[in-house]
């Protein structure tokens, strides 16, 4: 979690989400086992994370793929300036909301792993490591 800072690298984040979705189909698949309202509350806090987490996930990819196109088009010869620009726009726009995801996740992953959710987590599962 300590590693997960302001500056976490957009891969380690990535993973995160990865597991928060596997673990929120995991506990879904099984939802008929624990009381409703105990499990409910669980898959809801894993379903916030893994959406802030993907929000951050697709500005990142989408940015990344704009980059691409752009240098494509440039080696290609076909760089037209009105539709540089234009991808220059969208990617701007979309590093912004980029950071506002960011900030959401790692907001979201603070609330997650606070003490109050792994003993949400504790007491629907048991205790373990809570």
């Amino acid at each position: 979690r300590k590693r997960l800072g302001r500056d976490a690298p957009a891969e380690e984040l990535h993973r995160v989400r990865l597991t928060a979705k596997k673990m929120r189909y995991l506990v879904d698949c099984c939802r008929s086992v624990y009381d409703p309202g105990d499990i409910t509350a669980v898959v809801d806090a894993l379903r916030r994370l893994q959406n802030a987490l993907g929000r951050f996930n697709d500005a990142e990819v989408q940015d990344a793929m704009l980059d691409e196109g752009a240098a494509a088009m440039v080696a290609d010869g076909r760089a037209d300036p009105d539709v540089l620009l234009a991808m220059g726009r969208l990617q701007e726009r979309l590093r912004r909301q980029g950071r506002k995801a960011r900030r959401r996740s790692l907001r979201r992953l603070e609330r997650f792993t606070d003490k109050n959710t792994r003993a949400r987590f504790a007491a629907v599962f048991g205790e373990g490591d809570a």
